[in-house]
């Protein structure tokens, strides 16, 4: 199972969609996700605060396009990114996520 982070507005814009680009797919070329491991340093560095989130269950197998472990923000971890539209078939579950705290220090 990999993860993906997104608005719970964004994610019902597409929920109903055979495939998913997120607003960043343009730039990026590539869906953010992360693994189970990871999901909490995610939401701490790149969420904090932030409210109404949805986190999609992914289940890797499942995805059509092609899934490259990287560090591309060179913080020591290999982070899953899905090169292409998720299909929306491969997600397995979409969980709420309480906000996190503006700063945790």
């Amino acid at each position: 199972m990999i993860y993906h982070v997104l608005t719970a507005a964004e994610w019902e814009e597409n929920a109903g969609n055979p495939d998913y680009r997120p607003l960043s797919f343009p730039s990026d070329q590539f869906i953010h996700c992360c693994t189970a491991e990871q999901l909490q340093h995610v939401l701490q560095r790149y969420f904090p605060g932030q409210q109404d989130l949805v986190i999609l269950c992914i289940d890797a197998e499942m995805v059509t396009a092609p899934i490259k472990y990287e560090d591309l923000s060179r913080e020591g971890m290999l982070f899953p990114h899905i090169y292409g539209a998720l299909n929306t078939n491969a997600v397995k579950r979409v969980v709420s996520c309480p906000p996190l705290p503006e700063s945790l220090g």
